[in-house]
């Protein structure tokens, strides 16, 4: 044990000394929108489909280690907020508004090159709810599961930089459940993707 906090302390030591910053805490908020795509599906006396893409936001608590010069790898805790819109067809017709706000956990390993910032991995989901603006004639349970991929580019800039990713479940039997009223049907989904940009500083 003394020996493995004597190698910890002699590179915490060498980190400094090299004029390194080992980790980093950073911020970052941003805006985001949904590509979800399903069938018209008829639930009840109501078929739904999905509506336009609406715009969302998000905002993190950013850890960046540095693994290696051009190498580091970045987690923290992420709060999303995801409208989902649907049509409403059948008896009833308008609009509804799935508004879907998540916790979730990144871990990224970056390649950093100059300005230029590459990063992929995966997303890990703590916590999930969401809010219908018609619940009487619309729920959504999303079955989605609580691990997506993310990757994408950023630039950053001395303390500041803003990055664009995008985030998705490339699992071939993701559905989730609609709820209309009494009556229910498992939907399979067709596409489910985030795209989000953000802005944001490290201390």
């Amino acid at each position: 044990m003394k020996r493995i906090m004597l190698m910890g302390l002699m590179l915490l030591g060498t980190c400094v000394a090299a004029h390194a910053q080992c980790l980093r805490v950073g911020v970052r908020g941003g805006v985001n929108t949904v590509d979800y795509s399903v069938a018209p599906v008829t639930v009840g006396d109501a078929t739904f489909s999905a509506g336009n893409a609406k715009v969302g936001y998000e905002a993190g608590l950013l850890l960046r280690f540095r693994l290696a010069k051009h190498l580091h790898l970045q987690s923290g805790l992420n709060y999303q907020f995801n409208p989902y819109a649907f049509r409403v067809g059948g008896n009833a017709h308008g609009r509804i508004t799935i508004d879907a706000r998540r916790l979730e956990i990144p871990v990224e390993l970056g390649l950093n090159f100059g300005v230029l910032r590459l990063f992929a991995g995966p997303v890990f989901r703590v916590a999930q709810w969401q809010k219908s603006s018609v619940p009487r004639l619309l729920r959504v349970k999303f079955n989605d599961s609580d691990i997506a991929l993310t990757g994408g580019a950023g630039l950053h800039i001395r303390r500041f930089f803003i990055d664009f990713r995008v985030t998705g479940y490339p699992w071939s039997s993701l559905s989730n459940t609609f709820y209309s009223g009494d009556a229910s049907a498992r939907v399979k989904v067709r596409r489910n993707l985030l795209y989000g940009g953000s802005v944001g500083f490290y201390f």
